[in-house]
């Protein structure tokens, strides 16, 4: 696949808007950066695989390995940075829900664990999330 500086330019704006967002430069499109984002996201990843599977040169495997390596360097020193950083300036009550957070994002159940532990009521509703009802189940189990 080509390299597209057009794609490559909308995801720098979508990156911009959520930083200003996070920031408070008076930005409200944090949100709609994150959906540009994921967007362009899934329309890439969508390239790559139907390329792979047009040429039967797709495997699952190496796609997820490629994924991982890009990935995963991030992850680990994003959580490193931000445990010396949370060693450094939370109290004990903070740490310990900074390190359930760490072991969400580590197993991938980031947006999962924010949703049920969120006190906003945008992210609540009548019913239990599905969210909710999975660790529910998985607490039952154990």
């Amino acid at each position: 696949m080509a390299y597209r500086a057009d794609i490559d330019g909308l995801r720098a704006l979508a990156v911009l808007a959520v930083i200003s967002f996070h920031l408070n430069f008076g930005v409200s499109g944090g949100f709609l950066g994150v959906d540009v984002f994921f967007v362009i996201s899934g329309y890439l990843i969508t390239r790559i695989i139907v390329a792979g599977i047009e040429t039967e040169e797709f495997s699952i495997l190496e796609f997820y390995a490629r994924r991982a390596r890009r990935i995963l360097p991030a992850l680990i020193s994003t959580i490193l940075a931000s445990s010396i950083a949370a060693g450094a300036i939370l109290d004990p009550p903070e740490l310990i829900a900074f390190a359930k957070s760490v072991i969400a994002a580590v197993v991938s159940r980031s947006s999962c664990s924010a949703r049920v532990r969120s006190t906003s009521t945008t992210w609540r509703s009548s019913r239990p999330s599905d969210c909710r009802r999975v660790i529910r189940a998985a607490s039952r189990r154990g």
